[in-house]
């Protein structure tokens, strides 16, 4: 009686091991090395154990390793796609393609259930849905009282450099493209400092990897820094989109790409924070080490692609209208994509009590994200969104803006939408930002769309800081009226005399060309 007391207290305060995914469907022939992921907490009693699909039952009482654990009887294709320790049996279920439930029970009471409709190759069933292996499960994280730096590109690209040249023990830099060659020299500098400097960055960008990346990456490998890509045929996201730096006990998030026209100042309107704060630092030290160090990962060396993509830096100027600001926010949440960003996100949106302001490259019609905006505005929420007005969105934008156009005005929803006019104050917009209230600031590499929310890594920042949401909408209003140049009143009044004149003159000529 005092067992079952024990065990039911066990499961009511969480301290039970419990099923965090199941792998049935192997790329091998007959489905050898199928397996499940235990998580075991580290007092947790493993004895009379099992697994069972009903059919089968495997004893995984001897499991001894707290944390997550596979149970298979052949760790092979474990190894493969995963980096957990292997408690390996005597035999294993067999897994049905078709569809499975398995049962984790202790003694003869079931401690949790889990069921598969139907298998996808190669895939975790994790979280009610199949992803790739190895995918990370953080939550979002969150840390009071920071000190935060934010500002604009183009305008203000020096503090990027800045940032690097102050750091004293590391730093690890996450990007989809790097072809900025102001960083390369900013990293190869620290790394001359004994900086530990890591980098990471995608291993497929659309387009492909350019001349001027590989000219940088390899500048950076034969200084000693550490470069690694990620992607592989089975690679855990479908793009590394994420754009942050850890520098010390800083962290930089940002939208924009370590190039010359994002990051570089040389092209497009870009969002960035730096954010004070060793709590998340480390919080996203911890997810730069889990992507970089899983088995689809690889060193620049044997990523090298041999016939690069031929493309130019851009080496436009722009204005440097907005400067940076530095406040004390009252809290910052790190979400991650696909793990917590799409939730986050939407809470922000649903949580909206006055405004929401959004520049976005582009937005999915059908996503939850504009579902969540559009459920905002039919509360009374005041929402402005401003798209990117560039070729290569131009046409969508302009019609999802006519749709949202059209439904705000059938159903009296108060919502404006925009395509920016840079103005030669920016190249294009390339912000993924969001403003809530006057209050709430989202800044990161999150695109509002379904591949970014569900199969890429994403990284984004919510800052809750009047200030600097202040000092964002200041550039979002600025874009959202065209970026306008700025006349002085003395040129304004000239031209008026002298269109006065003209006028005269035209007309004086005019009688004279005709009488």
């Amino acid at each position: 009686m005092f067992a079952e007391i024990l065990l039911v207290f066990l499961l009511a305060t969480g301290n039970a091991p419990a099923i965090d995914g199941i792998y049935p469907d192997p790329t091998t022939v007959d489905d050898r090395g199928e397996f499940v992921i235990l998580t075991v907490p580290e007092t947790a009693s493993t004895g009379n154990l099992t697994l069972t699909d009903g059919e089968d039952t495997v004893d995984v009482s001897g499991v001894s390793s707290a944390g997550k654990v596979i149970i298979t009887d052949d760790p092979g294709p474990a190894t493969a796609v995963t980096d957990h320790p292997i408690h390996r049996v005597d035999s294993f279920l067999s897994l049905a393609n078709a569809g499975e439930w398995i049962a984790l029970r202790k003694g003869n009471r079931t401690i949790e259930n889990v069921s598969y409709s139907r298998s996808s190759e190669g895939e975790l069933y994790r979280n009610g849905r199949f992803v790739p292996p190895g995918r990370s499960d953080f939550p979002p994280m969150s840390s009071r009282n920071v000190t935060v730096r934010t500002f604009l590109l183009p305008d203000q690209p020096k503090p990027i450099t800045e940032l690097f040249d102050t750091s004293r023990n590391r730093i690890r830099l996450a990007g989809y493209t790097f072809t900025d060659p102001a960083v390369t020299d900013a990293l190869i500098q620290a790394h001359r400092r004994n900086v530990s400097v890591s980098v990471l960055v995608e291993g497929g960008p659309v387009g492909g990897i350019t001349e001027p990346q590989v000219e940088q990456l390899d500048r950076l490998r034969a200084a000693g820094i550490s470069v690694t890509v990620l992607g592989t045929d089975r690679a855990r996201y479908q793009y590394q989109h994420a754009k942050y730096a850890i520098v010390d006990d800083r962290a930089l998030v940002t939208s924009e790409n370590w190039k010359p026209g994002s990051i570089g100042g040389n092209g497009s309107r870009g969002w960035a924070a730096e954010i004070h704060d060793p709590a998340v630092a480390q919080n996203l030290s911890r997810i730069f080490a889990a992507d970089r160090g899983f088995v689809d990962t690889s060193p620049w060396v044997t990523a090298r692609p041999s016939d690069p993509v031929s493309d130019k830096p851009d080496t436009e100027s722009y204005p440097s209208r907005f400067s940076p600001t530095t406040s004390t926010a009252e809290s910052v949440t790190v979400f991650v994509a696909p793990d917590n960003a799409a939730a986050g996100v939407t809470s922000m949106l649903e949580s909206a009590t006055d405004s929401i302001r959004i520049q976005q490259v582009s937005i999915d019609p059908s996503g939850r994200l504009l579902n969540a905006t559009i459920g905002a505005a039919e509360r009374g929420i005041d929402v402005r969104i401003l798209l990117s007005g560039a070729w290569y969105v131009e046409s969508e934008n302009r019609a999802l803006a006519k749709t949202l156009r059209r439904r705000a005005d059938r159903e009296g929803l108060p919502i404006k939408v925009r395509l920016a006019e840079p103005r030669s104050r920016y190249e294009h917009v390339h912000a993924k930002g969001l403003i809530v209230d006057g209050e709430s600031t989202l800044v990161g590499s999150l695109n509002w769309n379904a591949h970014a929310l569900n199969e890429n890594r994403e990284v984004a920042v919510q800052i809750d800081d009047p200030e600097t949401a202040a000092a964002f909408e200041r550039a979002f209003i600025a874009d959202w009226r065209g970026a306008a140049w700025r006349v002085p009143w003395g040129t304004i009044v000239g031209a008026a005399v002298l269109l006065v004149f003209g006028v005269g003159y035209a007309n004086r000529m005019a009688t004279f060309e005709t009488g």
